[in-house]
């Protein structure tokens, strides 16, 4: 017959056992332990729009991989929560752990146009949005020239009394 006291001696080394063995094999396991760099999302940052026109813009970022394969793009429209966002093309920043310069030129813009913009990226890990910018398209002018050229005549008795006329105007 086994003692009680015995009994719960025996089960709390079971269990001290149980605990001190899971500790070790998370311990083991640890991405630190193996030298496994802990994965993150990228990181981002939305940059200036740069050689803006009437109907034209580069968009302009950086993102950190974090050494995950990373995709990227843009997300621009004309309300400045970007609710009903058009998306540029994916590309890739590559799989590096060092900030990699990001841009895309857009057009089909509205001359005057107000527009806002962001950088996206993402990994196998989530994905992260930049902070949303905004630029203004130029507006452009057709400029297109008229000449007129007209001739009056006016006969005050005796004499004629002619004069003549050219008018240049440039139409914006």
């Amino acid at each position: 017959m086994i003692h009680t006291n015995t009994l719960h001696g025996y089960l709390r080394f079971m269990i001290y056992s149980m605990i001190v063995f899971l500790l070790v094999q998370c311990e083991e396991n640890s991405p630190t332990k193996n030298n496994d760099p802990v994965q993150t999302t990228p990181t981002v940052l939305t940059s200036s729009a740069a050689e803006i026109t009437s109907t034209t813009a580069r968009l302009n970022g950086t993102v950190n991989p974090n050494g995950s394969q990373t995709d990227t793009w843009f997300e621009y429209g004309t309300s400045s929560s970007l609710s009903g966002y058009t998306t540029t093309p994916q590309g890739s920043a590559g799989n590096g752990s060092s900030v990699v310069n990001i841009d895309q030129d857009i057009s089909g813009l509205t001359p005057g146009g107000n527009y806002y913009f962001r950088i996206a990226a993402s990994n196998e890990v989530g994905l992260n949005k930049g902070s949303i910018r905004s630029f203004n398209t130029t507006i452009s002018y057709n400029s297109v020239t008229s000449d007129w050229d007209f001739e009056t005549r006016t006969d005050f008795g005796n004499s004629d009394f002619t004069a003549s006329f050219h008018i240049n105007h440039l139409w914006l």
